[in-house]
């Protein structure tokens, strides 16, 4: 090491995870990671007699395919990305979802444009009756998705885009409003150079579908909505179609993408994906570039030669693609690259470096094209960025082009689980000397380096994806995206202080730097109750002040049912039993009095607040623990008002008895994980509740008393370790417990948005 430079070859790497192969990658007999490469090398090299040279590739970790676990296989789907047309037509409409059923059940990913459906109300004239419109129909095809996994274990991806000038935009761009809406879809708005000067001039702006104009409004009002959507919720991104269509390989135009964004296709065409681990090729400090020129090579002729070996389940598809050839070359370990290169990711030498990097792995899979085609180019496209899901995990390195997500990570074994660090922060910390267990602990805690006694160039060097600006994400977007054929999946990630105004500009420079698309996530705005904005305004539930939404025409409370009637008067909320029922439960006072207490569980800290009544019995139970709008979140609510629920229920049981009667039945409750030890064990959040529930009359005592990170005051019951981890399947950022959800395939807490696609840091789930 010479001032904090590592050789790659000297730095410890994550090892192949056993249960992740066994999970997602191992078929049949199968029972190595060379088995599996071994499989996947034969389905590309089988044609050529490469497969020598493909499976040393591949088992280096040097190159990885995506789709591993099919190829070689009875049915090797290999493409990732599909795209199909809707047409206005009741065949049309429902013989694309017919088409798209089949790819999604072999685990594929399919993006559509709806801009052809003519506008909600239109008369239909073989019928008489009105058409439905575009949203309606995103609808017919959610349902349809929900009910085909992908794989038969993933559930559905798909990608829906309204152009600008549609009728029926703005209800496209308000349908995920609701917490959970749509929830198989991304969205985009497609937007044109004609939409961004008239925003930028803000000039009128037609509403018209084949030459009718049905409405005509500001630009800039439509920018704004769709900026405000995007700022509360992440949805929607936008595509700017011409810029597209500018650097459009194909001899078709292209109005649709992949539901990741980073394959822009014409209509029935796939794309074979594949990856190149950045970080196996800093050495010394120095690129080594005829290595990865090497790799470039093989990648290229290993994706030609899964399409010739691929299966496709639709027959237009497998004629297109295997007519257009076109490839999707990759990246991922790029943070990792840059840690090893001694330069910071939010700096313009690694921006200069992107761009260097992406012009070369592009000119190179440029010229070998050139080769295989006899001296004419043989693929469509050759290069794209693409979420790299679990072969990022599988490989050890960062994901695609976004910086480090985690500094310390959950290593699982079958033995026991145990904690460790980034591979190259581990080597750095040892070797300069500054290596501790305590240091670890605060980490672990923290999730970030950035207050803690470590040398200030290994901060630099260590910034997480939340801790550094966005502007940086947009230009090492951009700076891919020059040298890139097709597109860059990426999110631009934003803490939850951002404003509008941080999306705006972010939506700016992305059009202005050449990016074809974009995507942004606010940390933990995919919620019910939003923390808004100062210059945003929202009418709030006067009963549990959660934002109030529209729904079927009139405002609602999503999370308690209130609703004004017509008259403008509080109406109450509705019980689900009869009216007897009703008066059995107990009203709740304007005021009650509680206390707040912190108690870290195997899903992270959660906050439980327990208010009782005028005896001091407990009356009401608040959970909070992860991140605002999980699948975690929503269990934590629910927990809470069945509690409460059950303690206002008047009846002969007194209020003792009743949280007596609580806490048998939830003490103890256990999961695949506990933390602490002896009487300070927690197996799980009812288990935690319980807990709370004692500190509360008393039959156990709390240590301190704290403030939480707003400053409010807290019951620390007791200062217990977080542990993240899960199942043996791998690693997981320990920190996740605040900002990731529950996996729907391992049932761990692990889940995060990255690349614009959810993956399982435990596990290697991946919705892409």
């Amino acid at each position: 090491m010479t001032n904090g430079r590592l050789k790659t070859v000297n730095v410890a790497r994550p090892e192949i995870s056993r249960n992740l192969l066994a999970k997602r990658y191992l078929q049949n007999n199968e029972k190595t990671w060379d088995d599996v490469v071994m499989r996947v090398a034969r389905h590309a090299g089988r044609k050529t007699g490469r497969t020598r040279e493909f499976f040393e590739a591949v088992y280096s970790g040097k190159f990885f395919p995506s789709r591993m676990a099919y190829m070689g296989t009875p049915y090797p789907f290999a493409s990732s990305c599909f795209v199909f047309p809707v047409d206005d037509s009741l065949m049309g409409i429902m013989g694309t979802l017919t088409d798209a059923c089949q790819v999604q059940k072999y685990g594929g990913g399919t993006g559509y444009n709806f801009s052809h459906l003519r506008p909600k109300g239109e008369v239909i004239s073989t019928s008489g009756g009105e058409a439905s419109g575009p949203v309606s129909f995103m609808g017919l095809y959610h349902n349809a998705m929900e009910v085909v996994h992908r794989a038969g274990k993933k559930h559905a991806a798909q990608m829906g885009i309204l152009n600008c000038d549609h009728p029926n935009i703005m209800e496209f761009i308000q349908c995920k409003d609701k917490e959970g809406a749509y929830w198989t879809f991304n969205i985009s708005v497609a937007v044109t150079d004609r939409f961004m000067e008239a925003v930028k001039n803000n000039r009128d702006w037609d509403l018209q579908f084949k030459g009718k104009v049905y409405k005509t409004i500001k630009a800039r009002d439509l920018w704004e909505y769709i900026v405000q959507h995007a700022w509360h919720n992440g949805d929607p991104g936008v595509i700017f179609i011409d810029t597209v269509n500018r650097n459009n390989c194909y001899p078709e135009p292209i109005e649709a993408c992949n539901p990741c964004g980073e394959q822009m296709l014409p209509p029935y065409v796939s794309c074979n994906l594949g990856s190149i681990d950045l970080s196996r090729f800093a050495m010394d400090g120095q690129v080594d570039w005829k290595g990865l020129e090497e790799v470039t090579r093989t990648g290229v002729r290993f994706l030609d030669g899964s399409v010739s070996a691929a299966f496709w389940p639709v027959a237009k598809i497998q004629e297109r693609t295997r007519k257009f050839k076109n490839i999707g070359l990759g990246v991922m370990g790029w943070a990792d690259m840059l840690i090893l290169l001694n330069i910071p990711y939010d700096s313009g030498d690694a921006v200069e470096l992107g761009e260097k990097v992406m012009k070369f792995i592009n000119d190179a899979a440029n010229d070998e094209s050139r080769r295989l085609g006899g001296g004419k180019r043989k693929n469509t496209t050759l290069t794209s960025i693409a979420p790299t899901g679990s072969i990022s995990l599988l490989a050890g390195c960062s994901s695609g082009i976004e910086p480090v997500f985690g500094i310390v990570t959950m290593k699982n074994t079958y033995v026991g689980s145990f904690r460790g660090l980034h591979w190259i922060f581990e080597d750095i910390a040892k070797k300069r000397g500054f290596y501790s267990e305590e240091m670890v602990e605060r980490i672990a805690k923290e999730g970030s380096v950035q207050n803690l006694d470590v040398p200030s160039d290994v901060k630099r060097l260590f910034k997480t994806a939340m801790e550094i600006d966005w502007e940086w994400h947009v230009k090492h977007q951009a700076a891919f995206q020059k040298y890139t054929d097709n597109a860059v999946s990426k999110t631009v990630n934003l803490a939850n202080s951002a404003t509008v105004e941080d999306v705006d500009k972010a939506y700016w420079m992305a059009y202005e730097t050449g990016c074809k698309s974009i995507t942004v996530y606010r940390d933990g705005s995919r919620q019910v109750q939003v923390m808004d904005a100062k210059d945003v305004s929202r009418e709030k539930c006067p009963n549990c002040n959660a934002i109030l939404f529209m729904k079927d025409g009139e405002q609602v409370c999503v999370t308690c049912g209130y609703k004004p009637d017509k008259s403008g008067r509080v109406s109450e909320v509705k019980p689900m039993a009869d009216e007897a029922a009703e008066q059995t439960v107990r009203r709740r006072p304007m005021r009650v009095n509680g206390a707040t207490y912190r108690i870290e569980t195997p899903m992270g800290s959660a906050f439980i607040t327990v208010n009782h009544d005028s005896d001091g019995n407990p009356f009401e139970v608040f959970v909070v623990i992860g991140k605002a709008g999980s699948e975690l979140t929503g269990m934590a609510e629910a927990l809470g008002r069945l509690v409460s629920k059950f303690l206002k229920l008047d009846g002969r049981v007194g209020g003792k008895e009743r949280v007596e009667m609580l806490i048998d039945q939830l003490s103890g409750i256990g999961g695949g994980r506990s933390v602490g030890f002896g009487p300070n064990k927690i197996r799980s959040l009812p288990d935690a509740v319980a807990k709370a529930l004692m500190l509360h009359m008393g039959m156990v005592s709390y240590q301190v008393e704290g403030k939480d990170e707003n400053g409010s005051v807290v019951q620390m019951a007791m200062p217990l370790p977080v542990k993240v981890g899960g199942n043996g399947y791998g690693q997981a950022p320990l920190f996740l417990a605040k900002k990731a959800d529950i996996c729907p395939s391992c049932g761990e807490g692990t889940l995060t948005f990255e690349e614009g696609c959810k993956k399982c840091y435990s596990c290697g789930y991946s919705e892409c």
